[in-house]
């Protein structure tokens, strides 16, 4: 699988980020951290990816905002966008399986396969790339308003498994572009 993620294309999404200087903390909240019953960490935090010129780049393993030079970011963000490193944006191989209809607090265990990167337009609306984690949400077109879709991820960083979800896309107040997810460790594929 690593061989084969490894060969994506390295094109970079528009538009790329022109200010890739260290984000100020105030704009990263964090929600919350949690040992679960088998022992496998979880954390939530929510940052505000309300820029439409400027990507955020973060870590999942040590749970920080990153610089885009800084090699480890695994997705970068961008209002309602989550892109993979290395897929599109960035180099490495960081892919994410989507397991639709799972529940996160029941997801222990990394799946052997499945896994996919970030790609280009492939349906021809001439719109985005079509991002992995790009089913996310469900649009309500009379209101506007996105909500989480009921998926979680396993995304595979090159360094370990992380089972990701989007809890939400609104601030407190209501305001757009703050991206609140949880993610945390999960088990390697069983043998």
């Amino acid at each position: 699988m690593l061989l084969l993620l490894g060969c994506a294309a390295t094109l970079a999404p528009e538009p790329v980020a022109e200010d890739t200087s260290a984000l100020d903390t105030s704009e990263v909240v964090a929600l919350d951290t949690a040992v679960e019953a088998d022992g496998l960490v979880t954390a939530s935090v929510r940052i505000d990816a309300t820029d439409y010129t400027r990507w955020i780049f973060f870590d999942l393993e040590t749970g920080a905002v990153v610089d885009e030079s800084d090699p480890t970011w695994d997705i970068a963000m961008q209002r309602y966008v989550f892109a993979l490193r290395g897929g599109l944006v960035g180099e490495g191989e960081v892919a994410a399986a989507v397991l639709e209809g799972a529940i996160f607090e029941e997801v222990f265990t990394a799946p052997h396969d499945g896994y996919i990167t970030d790609e280009p337009d492939d349906d021809d609306d001439g719109k985005e790339p079509e991002y992995a984690l790009g089913g996310w949400y469900d649009y309500d077109s009379t209101t506007h308003i996105l909500t989480p879709a009921a998926v979680v991820y396993v995304i595979w960083t090159g360094e370990g498994f992380h089972r990701f979800e989007v809890l939400d896309y609104y601030s407190e107040a209501g305001t757009s572009g703050h991206l609140s997810f949880r993610w945390g460790e999960i088990n390697l594929p069983e043998e």
